[in-house]
């Protein structure tokens, strides 16, 4: 479904397409834990270069870091690091919270589009949220216009524990089809504050609507108002999906659902997640009206 034919079947409000973890930067100390994230890690490294792109390496903070698109991962004298990032962080975050420490920064971001998009919307709601602020809280926020990038509006200072972004998530995507007249809220938590929000979301799993009131009530605190909006129950709007054969669903379930279902089942999720896809110990599928049929 394309974003535009879901508007000509809505009301008027606006669609989240996507939300949840943006970015995550996790350590630990212990060796079993080493050995666990370091094995997801490893397989998300070969599966980047095997899908041709370059592995970097870089230090910081005391670790040697290798990464491709969507994680960094690395050890050093006090332990491991996993940064993991955009749809990785989404996806992934969990395993890898399971096996860490400490949490010294979490992102949560909600994308909405708009019905009605134009490249000056950031700019609307900075200058409302500008005519409800003291000056004093006014002057905790700035805003930028790129012309490659689109408007930025930002919130707080970078060194605190708490900083919030709102950008043209279509302009800074260089105007990819998937964010065709989408604005993004992100809010970023840094240590101390970091570590309580990663365990209230680990407690609470929250889904898309939960992540995106979170995030919108972030700003609305802060006098910025976002959008009344929709969200879909996959926390994602497939774009220009088309009917798949048997071979490309299956190949889905290899490429994406089972490494996922082996890192929750060695993070001790294995109940949890037996039971969300409906299959039970005796290998039984339940339907939908509860009564149990064998495979």
């Amino acid at each position: 479904m394309l974003i535009k034919d879901f508007f000509e079947l809505t009301t008027d409000e606006h669609l989240v397409v996507s939300a949840g973890v943006d970015w995550i930067t996790l350590t630990g100390d212990s060796q079993s834990s080493k050995e666990r994230v370091g094995a997801f890690a490893m397989e998300m490294l070969e599966e980047g270069m095997c899908q041709g792109q370059k592995l970097h390496r870089t230090a910081r903070s005391g670790y040697q870091l290798s990464s491709v698109e969507g994680i960094q991962w690395g050890t050093g004298h006090s332990g491991w690091m996993v940064c993991l990032y955009g749809e990785t962080a989404r996806k992934h975050w969990l395993p890898f919270y399971a096996y860490s420490k400490n949490c010294s920064r979490v992102d949560l971001q909600c994308t909405i589009a708009y019905r009605h998009y134009e490249p000056r919307i950031v700019e609307k709601l900075y200058r409302e949220a500008l005519g409800g602020l003291s000056e004093e809280v006014a002057s905790r926020m700035s805003f930028i216009t790129s012309g490659q990038r689109g408007q930025t509006l930002y919130y707080g200072s970078r060194t605190s524990s708490q900083y919030g972004r709102v950008y043209d998530k279509w302009k800074q995507s260089k105007q990819s089809e998937q964010f065709d007249g989408c604005i993004r809220f992100e809010v970023e938590y840094k240590k101390p504050l970091s570590s309580r929000v990663a365990a209230d979301l680990c407690r609470d799993l929250p889904d898309a609507s939960g992540i995106t009131g979170m995030v919108l009530n972030w700003f609305a605190h802060r006098g910025i108002n976002g959008p009344a909006v929709y969200t879909s129950s996959d926390n994602e709007l497939e774009v220009g999906r088309k009917e798949t054969s048997l071979e490309a669903k299956l190949a889905w379930l290899k490429q994406s659902v089972r490494p996922t279902y082996r890192q929750l089942r060695l993070a001790g999720f294995q109940t949890e997640v037996d039971e969300a896809i409906g299959v039970t110990e005796n290998i039984e599928t339940i339907n939908d009206e509860g009564a149990k049929e064998p495979l």
